[in-house]
């Protein structure tokens, strides 16, 4: 598994030096382990406070390590996420508009895990890059993005994904 593991960061990863990609493989290895504990010691674990509430390290890196940020980063950590619990990520999305700090990846089943990247303020040049134990029954709002041409058709009936900016307003 490791050596599937491995391939899947090289492939598409490939700038990132091999301990930084070492350390990727043992910490996502080591994320499923804590999942099976919970699995196996309580038949109710999904709902248990410690499983809620557990947060794990996969990754510190420095702030100016971009490649956490991109999108070969979160294709990675997809698969890997695909391989490891046997499923297939099958949409990936942010919590908001915009916000690269929380990304969360759903399988065909709509299990979900939120991976996070941020710094702590003890640590502000480091980037903790965590995720969250799985959860299941995800409800899901699919955006399918289309061209401008599309969207300025004045017969266009799709949907947007907004939130509520009439706060702005306010002060």
């Amino acid at each position: 598994m490791a050596d599937e593991l491995d391939a899947i960061f090289e492939k598409n990863l490939r700038l990132v030096d091999n301990e930084r990609r070492r350390v990727f493989v043992e910490k996502m290895r080591e994320y499923r382990e804590r999942y099976m504990f919970y699995q196996a010691n309580d038949m109710n674990y999904v709902e248990t406070s410690d499983y809620i509430n557990d947060s794990f390290c996969v990754s510190v890196v420095d702030r100016d390590d971009y490649w956490v940020y991109s999108p070969q980063f979160n294709k990675t950590m997809g698969l890997t996420l695909s391989k490891l619990f046997r499923t297939k990520i099958t949409y990936v999305g942010c919590g908001f508009c915009l916000d690269f700090e929380r990304i969360v990846f759903v399988d065909q089943h709509k299990n979900r895990w939120l991976m996070c990247r941020r710094s702590r303020e003890s640590e502000p040049d480091k980037v903790y890059v965590t995720l969250r134990m799985p959860r299941p029954r995800t409800n899901l709002a699919l955006l399918i993005f289309a061209d401008d041409s599309t969207v300025l058709n004045a017969e266009f009936r799709g949907s947007f994904l907004v939130e509520d900016a009439s706060k702005w307003h306010e002060d």
